[in-house]
């Protein structure tokens, strides 16, 4: 009985590793939403830069650097600094969007960005 059991979990799984291995590389990946989007911010960021969302180094490294500050100050204790920054973020991606980050990416981390600044603010 252990062993079938065990059979049914792994299949799964498999499945899952396949899809994720064929899947196109410009797919995209949504956020998970968790309950500190803030400190997931750089990560996903990072993510869409990897996997080709965000095709500019210099563009890439500015919209990580206000994430990573804006965890930063908040962690600090300085949510308004950390909102204005988010805030800050928001602007680049939408001036970006369609240029040097891909529209739908530059749209999931303004709405990141917008969860996090109502996490800080709530």
């Amino acid at each position: 009985m252990t062993t079938n059991t065990s059979r049914y979990l792994i299949v799964p799984m498999m499945v899952l590793s396949l899809t994720v291995l064929l899947a196109p590389a410009n797919a995209q990946m949504t956020c998970p939403t968790t309950d500190d989007m803030l400190s997931h911010l750089p990560t996903c960021t990072t993510h869409h830069y990897h996997s080709g969302d965000i095709n500019n180094k210099g563009v890439y490294q500015s919209l990580l650097a206000k994430a990573n500050n804006a965890v930063d100050l908040n962690d600090q204790g300085n949510s308004e600094a950390a909102v204005n920054l988010l805030n800050a973020l928001i602007n680049e991606l939408e001036a970006q969007r369609g240029n040097h980050v891909d529209a739908n990416a530059a749209d999931m981390l303004i709405m990141h960005a917008e969860m996090a600044i109502d996490e800080i603010s709530g």
